[in-house]
């Protein structure tokens, strides 16, 4: 359950889950990892990434013993930590995790990868690799529903990878307008 603005909330909801499921289940079942993920992703949320990194770590580390490096939900654990790692200034170990998931969703789950692509698009607008940041931020707009929070961050990179230094292009200008407007919606909800 998401709870938007409410980040304590949250973290002590997810806390109290994760207690609960390793009494029932044990450190080893994937609903453990589930639960690690989700503290992983409201601490990402509340700024915390050093604790994002270590719960979507020990996260990994669960689904890695109980489904294996080929599955689905591995390749979304690769993502977060990637992600992880780009918020925290490492885009280059982001972008080896994305394209890691990628290959898992390709492979395995192709239907599934919207946010890896997000994620690889803004890693590769980190590293300046600018041509390719556009193309996965295109496919990633793209494929995201207008309002919500992936639209807006890839509205965003593509207003940054457009016009990098001032959103003076008509079309830079107009996505970073409807990212605050996406941004601003969400926050205030």
């Amino acid at each position: 359950e998401k709870m938007v603005g409410n980040y304590e909330q949250a973290r002590r909801y997810h806390e109290e889950a994760l207690a609960v499921r390793l009494r029932q289940l044990g450190p080893d079942h994937p609903r453990v990892g589930v639960s690690l993920g989700a503290l992983g992703d409201v601490h990402r949320e509340m700024g915390n990434l050093d604790e994002a990194l270590s719960f979507h770590r020990r996260a990994l580390a669960v689904i890695e013993k109980s489904a294996g490096v080929d599955h689905p939900d591995y390749a979304t654990g690769l993502s977060d930590v990637g992600e992880d790692l780009r918020r925290l200034g490492r885009p280059a170990e982001s972008l080896s995790h994305q394209e890691r998931a990628l290959q898992i969703f390709q492979a395995r789950s192709p239907y599934r990868g919207a946010d890896v692509v997000l994620y690889q698009g803004l890693a590769l607008l980190d590293l300046r690799r600018v041509r390719e940041a556009t193309a996965a931020l295109t496919r990633a707009y793209e494929r995201s529903s207008p309002g919500g929070a992936k639209r807006a961050s890839a509205a965003f990179g593509l207003a940054r990878a457009l016009d990098p230094q001032r959103a003076s292009s008509p079309r830079a200008r107009e996505l970073a307008q409807e990212a605050l407007a996406g941004f601003t919606a969400l926050h205030a909800a």
